[in-house]
């Protein structure tokens, strides 16, 4: 039997501003290939001088191994540039729907399609 609940996904517009995009460039310092989203964070500097840590929230782990992924695609210690769209949470640093890419602009994986 199935039920339409089961199909459902939740939405990610009440945590990230779609009408938004945001760049960050840091290294990387923990990933976390999960489902049902894969987490990587780096870390940067800002105007300020001061340390920022990213999140960014990607597909399922399952969703980027089956696009060609695997465990050394982003590892710890990498730089990368990170575009997207940004968390709603007021002085949070929260990115969805990421591109990702080397400081040089060559593309990591594909494409973000959704969360």
């Amino acid at each position: 039997m199935w039920a339409p609940g089961l199909a459902a996904h939740h939405s990610a517009a009440a945590a990230y501003d779609a009408t938004r995009t945001v760049e960050a460039q840091g290294t990387v310092t923990q990933v976390l290939l999960r489902n049902p989203h894969t987490f990587i964070f780096i870390e940067s500097t800002d105007e300020a001088g001061q340390k920022v840590q990213w999140q960014i929230e990607m597909q399922a782990s399952a969703t980027l191994f089956s696009q060609g992924w695997t465990k050394d695609t982003v590892t710890y210690g990498m730089v990368l540039k990170v575009s997207g769209i940004p968390s709603r949470a007021p002085g949070s640093h929260g990115i969805t729907n990421a591109r990702l890419s080397l400081p040089d602009g060559t593309p990591i994986g594909r494409p973000a399609t959704g969360n």
